[in-house]
């Protein structure tokens, strides 16, 4: 039998972009501030007005990284995630520049949970959270189906647990 692999909701490339923005907005703040400031202070104290440019060209291209990388993260982040029910267990692939396949086969699985955090209400959304032996917490899950309709998080945790029964 061929299966399908499955696409997240569309929304999930505004929910991914999201999340790069808030890393994009710390790990670039933080590479980006200490330059800067160390510039202003430069300027201030020794009246270095040659370095005006540089700051405001390293402020501008803080700025347009932090547009830029949510912008094409969310739409590769969601083109490059897919997931689907095998007979034998759930498989997910994902990833941008590093490719990761993930398979659990359904008698591993001890837990099926369905989040659905403020942004994922706001966008009408559900992570499903597939928990194995060994593995316990939402931040320690193996499996993630994110950003899916709720409708379908309930289908594929019954789908799961149709599964697991039969196991």
């Amino acid at each position: 039998i061929l299966h399908i692999m499955k696409q997240l909701a569309p929304e999930a490339q505004v929910i991914f972009g999201n999340n790069a923005l808030i890393g994009a907005f710390f790990l670039l703040g933080f590479i980006f501030t200490m330059p800067i400031v160390v510039m202003v202070m430069i300027i201030v104290e020794e009246g270095v007005v040659g370095l005006v440019p540089v700051v405001t060209s390293l402020i501008m291209l803080y700025v347009l990284f932090v547009i830029i990388i949510p912008l094409w993260y969310g739409p590769q982040a969601y083109k490059n995630y897919r997931y689907q029910l095998t007979h034998s267990g759930i498989e997910i692939e994902k990833g941008i520049i590093w490719k990761k396949q993930i398979t659990i086969p359904y008698e591993r699985v001890q837990n099926i949970d369905i989040l659905r955090g403020p942004i994922a209400r706001a966008f009408n959304v559900a992570n499903v959270h597939i928990q194995t032996a060994g593995i316990s917490g939402a931040a320690l899950t193996e499996g993630v189906i994110p950003s899916v309709l709720p409708e379908e998080a309930l289908q594929i945790k019954n789908g799961i647990l149709a599964h697991t029964k039969h196991t």
